[in-house]
This record gives C-alpha cells, structure tokens and sequence, in this order.
C-alpha cells in the first residue's frame, strides 16, 4: 500500500510547462474549480493558484524568460583581452 501513496504524489520541484499552465487555464475557463483542476493533473493546489493568480493579474499563460546569471565579460572587456 505504500507504494500507491508514493505513486500520486507530484514531482517535486520540477516547473510547469507551456502547455501544462495553458491546460490550466483552459480549465479555469471552463468553470471548473481549483481543487479539482489540481487533483485532476496531480499537481499541489499552490502552484494552481499562482499560475492563476499570474493569468487574472497579467494575462500570462508562458512566463518571460529569466534573466539568468550575468555575462563574466561585457562586450568591451572582450575587446580588451
């Protein structure tokens, strides 16, 4: 029996992707409730609101990308090695 518990608990730590947020948008636009859309893709009610919450305030079903880590060397140093 334990092993089925492990079995629907979600991934951790792992980021949504385009077409898993655009799938729970298009549920929240159905009508069908949080919780459900939660239990229905195995994913924690938390993430669900947040992806939600970030399409209600700014229409974003992708997220930009992310700056990352900044460049070691500009441009200009470049050109001074």
């Amino acid at each position: 029996m334990v092993s089925h518990a492990i079995a629907n608990t979600p991934a951790k730590r792992r980021e949504l992707s385009a077409d898993e947020r655009g799938e729970i948008i298009g549920h929240f636009k159905d009508g069908q409730s949080q919780r459900k859309i939660a239990e229905q893709m195995n994913i924690p009610k938390s993430t669900m609101g947040d992806v939600i919450k970030k399409y209600k305030k700014e229409g974003l079903v992708v997220l930009p990308k992310r700056s990352g880590r900044p460049k070691e060397f500009t441009d200009r140093t470049k050109r001074a090695m």
